[in-house]
């Protein structure tokens, strides 16, 4: 999952398209500009629309990410997205501080945001295009999108942007792997896939997909997919690709994902309390797994 990040008019589109014609088994979600309901009507008049419009994009990005995380695990591609629920909310903060969405209203919108995030998969690469506000503005004209003509897009606006979007990238790279890329420039799409190669170590691909096609060989298709996207996974259930996983690399990844992607006690756990509590119990059902030394190790 590659996330393509940054302030209005910054290159996003232009670079998600590119960047799709150059992966394997792409999925391309682009901003949705044209099935937006609100976008004409904010801009005339922010302070009626800009809540509802940002709970129509925070429930349309949602759904999104949800699809693309199912297309990964379906077909082991990657998706790439023009902007993501965590960009989305750097627009309500800005529009939060100017005036236009109440102080009930914001946070009650980070309320609903917050629920939502616990069940997304944290995207493996955020791409942010840097580009200079005056750069930006020189953009905007030739997007050819009425509402955003003459005054609509102040430097003000664009400026709390980039500011919030720096704030942003500090909290998501605390998670995953974050490039701030000077796009003024204009750095190729083939530049760009290779930043990324160079991450990962590997192609452009996910390495859950062959932990996918594992499970699948065992009888466990979809099982990841059901953990992701928040679906109910018994403990028998997710504790048995444990009786037959011997890799390390894909016991490692399995139990990511289920330390990700489960609570206990309203509350989710570490690496190394998941593979305890997996060690504790797999013991006693199936000693002879070949996972248990490995698990183990970790819990230790």
């Amino acid at each position: 999952m590659i996330i393509i990040e940054g302030i209005i008019s910054a290159g996003k589109t232009t670079l998600a398209k590119e960047l799709a014609l150059r992966i394997r088994r792409p999925k391309l979600f682009l901003e949705p500009v044209k099935d937006n309901p609100y976008l004409e009507k904010f801009y005339k008049d922010k302070s009626r629309w800009s809540l509802e419009m940002q709970y129509w994009l925070m429930a349309k990005r949602f759904k999104m990410h949800q699809d693309g995380i199912e297309y990964e695990w379906n077909t082991g591609g990657t998706s790439v997205y023009d902007r993501s629920i965590y960009g989305d909310g750097i627009f309500a903060k800005v529009l939060n501080e100017e005036g236009h969405i109440d102080d009930i209203g914001y946070k009650s919108y980070l309320q609903h945001k917050a629920c939502m995030e616990r069940f997304l998969l944290v995207p493996q690469q955020v791409i942010f295009l840097d580009v200079p506000v005056d750069l930006a503005l020189k953009r905007i004209p030739k997007r050819n999108r009425d509402c955003e003509q003459g005054s609509a897009i102040t430097r003000e606006y664009l400026e709390k942007l980039r500011h919030e979007y720096n704030n942003l990238l500090q909290v998501l790279g605390q998670k995953t792997k974050v490039d701030i890329i000077n796009w003024e420039d204009g750095m190729s799409a083939d530049d760009i896939k290779s930043i990324i190669e160079l991450n990962f170590n590997e192609p452009v691909t996910s390495k859950r997909a062959f932990l996918e096609a594992e499970l699948a060989k065992y009888g466990d298709k979809g099982l990841i997919a059901d953990l992701l996207l928040g679906r109910d996974v018994t403990l028998s259930q997710y504790i048995r690709p444990f009786y037959y996983l011997s890799n390390p690399e894909m016991i490692e990844e399995y139990l990511h994902i289920i330390a990700s992607n489960t609570q206990r006690n309203s509350s989710y756990i570490s690496i190394e309390n998941e593979a305890f509590f997996i060690y504790e119990n797999l013991k006693g059902i199936c000693p002879g797994s070949p996972a248990l030394e490995y698990l183990k190790k970790k819990a230790s």
